[in-house]
């Protein structure tokens, strides 16, 4: 049957991948807990005030000339850094590169706790979530990776369809 025929072909074909897929998603369903278990310092900010954000984003910005703020996560909670996303100036191609640059700034001083390039391999403590993040929408790979992924996701939705006639028989199956 032709069903049965692309259902086990596709899972030969597309389960290493969906098997990475998986395995990586697992670790992300904790990302934070893990990055701040792992980076402690990043996301350890002073007692001072809060509400000089405008100042930690200027701070973030001088570290890495050329660069500009894209995103912004505010503290979740009193003592934590603010967490500014860095991504090259118009007209300023390479000051933080393609992936971009994640800088932890605490808000009272407006001092920088660390910086990490977004995404970088490396298993150092700094780069492990964000690697394994990468990991799992793109497998360390290009857009060209993103894509022919989205494209298996699109494969996988077929095969389920595929395979619901094969589930119904395994279900009439178990009714008698």
């Amino acid at each position: 049957r032709p069903s049965l025929l692309w259902h086990r072909w596709f899972g030969i074909i597309a389960g290493p991948w969906l098997l990475i897929v998986a395995a990586s998603g697992i670790f992300l369903v904790f990302y934070q807990e893990l990055d701040r278990a792992a980076n402690p310092d990043f996301y350890r900010a002073s007692a001072a005030p809060q509400g000089r954000v405008a100042a930690a984003i200027a701070a973030a910005e001088q570290s890495a000339p050329g660069s500009m703020a894209a995103y912004v996560r505010m503290p979740a909670a009193p003592g934590e850094t603010l967490i500014v996303n860095l991504v090259d100036r118009p007209g300023h191609a390479g000051a933080v590169g393609d992936a971009g640059r994640e800088v932890f700034v605490d808000p009272g001083p407006a001092a920088i706790t660390g910086s990490r390039t977004w995404g970088e391999a490396g298993l150092s403590r700094a780069q492990l979530m964000p690697m394994v993040y990468r990991l799992h929408y793109a497998l360390l790979a290009g857009s060209l990776v993103e894509w022919l992924l989205g494209l298996l996701a699109m494969a996988w939705l077929v095969d389920h369809v595929a395979a619901l006639p094969l589930a119904m028989r395994s279900a009439r199956q178990w009714r008698d």
